[in-house]
């Protein structure tokens, strides 16, 4: 980044770390101080850039989030039609499952199991599988 100082990507780094709803203030106090600061327009530029950087990433972080607990409502929705009475430690282990591609495969799963005991088999086995991977990690 030819022209930028270090301290300016540290101010940048720092800016976008804090939390969206400060963002809007912290952008104020940059605009309003900058001469005082001592921050060039490129650097300021670079600031608001990162900025909406990862604001754009928090936004596409919440409507993944959105999607997840969405297939989960919809899993507990589906067995509680198919079978009218969800156990409560099989609905709880439903909502700490994550991994959108394997709330997909119980989805279907959902739709085609004979039994709520056949799916509780299948939700242990992803929840142990989820939990493996997260220790991987």
């Amino acid at each position: 980044m030819k022209g930028i100082r270090p301290c300016a990507v540290r101010r940048a780094t720092y800016f976008s770390r804090r939390p969206i709803d400060e963002r809007p203030v912290l952008d104020q106090i940059v605009s309003e101080n900058h001469p005082f600061l001592d921050i060039s327009e490129k650097e300021k530029q670079l600031m608001q850039s990162m900025a909406e950087h990862y604001l754009q990433q928090g936004i596409e972080q919440g409507i993944e989030q959105g999607e997840t607990q969405t297939k989960r409502e919809d899993i507990l929705k589906l067995l509680q039609l198919r079978f009218h009475d969800v156990p409560e430690p099989l609905a709880e282990t439903i909502r700490s499952l994550d991994d959108r591609n394997w709330l997909e495969t119980l989805f279907e799963k959902a739709a085609t199991t004979q039994t709520l005991e056949e799916l509780r088999t299948e939700v242990d086995a992803l929840a142990e599988d989820e939990k493996h991977n997260e220790h991987a990690e």
